[in-house]
């Protein structure tokens, strides 16, 4: 049987589109950032303690964030960081 190639779904580059945005001066894409509501959930979490932040699953769970929420965080940590808290 000849291996038949995986085609996304049509609005899947849109929807990939819309989540990513450009960075025109490198040139890089990264993702957009969390809000400061998400950002302070995930700093909570990070703050008491209770879970190594590589663990998704425990830090969704106490946070009530979803995992690409979480790794949208991780990614842009020193930015959130910057603009959320700019005095620490």
């Amino acid at each position: 049987m000849p291996n038949k190639a995986i085609t996304p779904p049509a609005d899947w580059f849109q929807k990939r589109q819309e989540t990513l945005h450009e960075n025109r001066e490198g040139g890089v894409i990264v993702p957009p950032l969390p809000t400061k509501e998400e950002w302070e959930a995930y700093e909570a979490v990070r703050e008491s303690g209770i879970t190594n932040m590589f663990s998704l699953g425990t830090v969704s769970k106490h946070s009530g964030l979803d995992k690409e929420t979480i790794t949208r965080i991780m990614k842009t940590y020193s930015q959130c960081k910057a603009l959320y808290r700019p005095t620490l």
